[in-house]
């Protein structure tokens, strides 16, 4: 019999990442991101968050998490509100940093690193090539790249009689 002590090793079992499109209703936010933590998930994307700029407060509002930090893609919200928002869990095995590439710049995109990973939450509204055309600007992704979101896409095969949107389906 072997007398050393075992060790106790986590095993890499990955990150689990919850999606949710919530069509900008608070509640709706709050409970994807209680189910998300509920089911042990890292990282919540979040599209078309219930976001809001209070005027009296002078600051931004959403739906949030005591146990997750959230990232949103933009700085000011007086013009414009996020189209995503990414949610990961609060933990000294998940650091996490937003990513800011340059000349990407986009409400409906938002970048995070987490443990090596790049995540890429995605929007893309019905009919505009913003989203499309702000990946294609980016190039080839870097390995360790995970690019999830709401393409608002259509084909054939999942929607007969729909009229395919060939910019998302690319």
């Amino acid at each position: 019999m072997n007398d050393r002590p075992r060790r106790s090793r986590r095993r890499n079992t990955g990150l689990k990442i919850f999606q949710a499109n919530v069509g900008k209703v608070g509640p709706w936010q709050d409970v994807a991101l209680s189910l998300a933590w509920k089911g042990g998930f890292d990282i919540v994307l979040i599209q078309e968050p219930y976001t809001r700029w209070d005027k009296t407060a002078n600051r931004r509002q959403t739906v949030n998490h005591p146990g997750y930090q959230a990232y949103n893609p933009l700085n000011d919200w007086r013009e414009a509100r996020p189209s995503v928002l990414t949610f990961v869990r609060i933990s000294p095995n998940l650091p996490s940093k937003q990513l800011s590439p340059p000349g990407l710049e986009n409400g409906c995109v938002c970048w995070v690193e987490v443990c090596g990973y790049t995540v890429v939450n995605i929007y893309r509204r019905a009919s505009e090539d913003i989203t499309t055309e702000t990946l294609t600007k980016w190039g080839r992704p870097p390995p360790r790249t995970i690019i999830a979101g709401d393409f608002n896409a259509t084909h054939w095969t999942w929607q007969p009689g729909k009229k395919p949107d060939t910019a998302a389906t690319e």
